[in-house]
Order: structure tokens, then sequence, then C-alpha cells
């Protein structure tokens, strides 16, 4: 996974949830990793980013309900 996505992650101050969510996604998705360091460092703000890397993961029929009991 890029340095830089992980870092962001890292930084945003993202629930733990969503975290595990996201480093499950790039596990799965290596392809995608270039793509989205890419937008990350296109985006504004710290908002856009923690919009951008959410909408990854609750999007329908991603991780989001299989990992409704995680804490």
């Amino acid at each position: 996974m890029s340095d830089l996505i992980v870092k962001e992650i890292k930084r945003l101050g993202l629930l733990a949830k969503e975290k595990i969510l996201l480093f499950t996604y790039f596990t799965l998705n290596v392809e995608k990793t270039a793509v989205v360091a890419s937008y990350l460092n296109d985006l504004d703000d710290d908002d856009e980013k923690r919009i951008y890397l959410r909408s990854l993961i609750f999007l329908p029929g991603m991780f989001s309900q299989s990992m409704d009991n995680v804490a």
C-alpha cells in the first residue's frame, strides 16, 4: 500500500473501525492504491480527504455491513 495512503489514514483522525475497513479495502484492492493516492493529493483539505476515503468503504455492497460489530 502507498505510504501516502497509510499516512493519511492515520493522520485524519478516522475511527478505528474506519481505519480497519480501509486497510482491508486496500489489502483486497491493491491495484487501486495508485489512483487513490493521486486523488488524495488533488483534494484541497482534510474534510474532503475524509469524505473520499469513507466513500470507499461505505458504498452499498462494501464492507460496512460485514463489519457492523467491530468497535
